[in-house]
């Protein structure tokens, strides 16, 4: 019995060690408006979410199983997040891997992102994609 209450407790230690970062944001803030940092098994995909001042989510992601180099970009937004309550989304395509995720605008008109990608091996050119997002809709800025 003493056995199974030291196990059920290091299981407990352990799924808390395993979700906390996703409870408590990472330790690297990009902002103040970020909320989740996941890194995938299949070689660090980029997997951020981030809260804006009306309690809605978006949540920017590399395609899982794509290569690293090349591929898409996954916005969702969530009215809210904890609850799964999705609301629009868009997919881009994407060359190089996310350096970044900025959040430029986040007030009642708005919000607005800048998703930044680097291209595979130099590294040395970079694209930036604004994002908008209005009231429940998003789409790429004009």
């Amino acid at each position: 019995m003493k056995n199974m209450k030291k196990t059920s407790r290091v299981n407990n230690m352990l799924s808390f060690l395993m979700i906390a970062p996703l409870l408590y944001g990472s330790a690297s803030m990009v902002n103040a408006h970020e909320v989740h940092e996941l890194t995938t098994s299949n070689g660090g995909t980029y997997v951020k979410a981030f809260s804006f001042s009306n309690q809605q989510s978006v949540v920017i992601a590399e395609g899982r199983i794509e290569p690293r180099s090349i591929g898409t970009i996954s916005i969702k937004l969530y009215k809210n997040l904890d609850v799964g309550d999705f609301a629009d989304g868009i997919i881009i395509p994407r060359g190089g891997t996310i350096l970044s995720v900025e959040v430029l605008k986040d007030n009642s008109d708005g919000q607005q992102l800048n998703i930044t990608t680097v291209t595979a091996g130099s590294g040395n050119y970079q694209t930036s994609q604004l994002v908008c997002i209005a009231e429940n809709a998003v789409s790429l800025c004009d």
